[in-house]
């Protein structure tokens, strides 16, 4: 059973559609705060388990090893690229290294930004409604 993609061509649909995966994927693993080189081995395992998910669709079809059926080294060449392309400019804008210390207690795959402003990225900034009237206390009622 032939398992890998013959296709070659570089500037293919599909090819510019890993390189998009790979963009997004890097994204929001960095917006989680995960370090660059965890994103990156998230985001090269998400684009191999895809290709391995093809390969199965492929020979469940029976056309596994045909262009744009199989296997493609290309494919998961071009989301790695679009991943690494998201990493360095993260690490360009944000003045940080590809990885953490790892002397730090935390360990080496949590991302250490201490100019963040929280180090929740999805917490909900406090209420801006409005609040009720204070109710008078202790002697104040008396007066009324």
């Amino acid at each position: 059973m032939k398992i890998l993609d013959p296709d070659r061509r570089v500037w293919a649909s599909d090819k510019l559609q890993h390189f998009g995966a790979g963009v997004g994927v890097a994204a929001i693993l960095l917006a989680l705060g995960l370090t660059p080189a965890l994103s990156l081995g998230i985001s090269l395992a998400i684009a191999v388990t895809y290709e391995i998910g093809q390969l199965d669709v492929a020979h469940s079809l029976g056309v596994a090893g045909k262009p744009g059926f199989g296997i493609s080294p290309l494919d998961i060449g071009a989301h790695v690229t679009g991943t690494l392309l998201v990493i360095a400019l993260h690490c360009v804008v944000s003045h940080h290294p590809l990885s953490s210390s790892s002397t730090d207690a935390r360990g080496p795959f949590v991302a250490h930004y201490s100019d963040r402003p929280t180090a929740r990225p999805f917490a909900l900034a406090p209420s801006t409604s409005p609040q009720p009237p204070a109710v008078p206390q202790g002697d104040s009622l008396a007066r009324v």
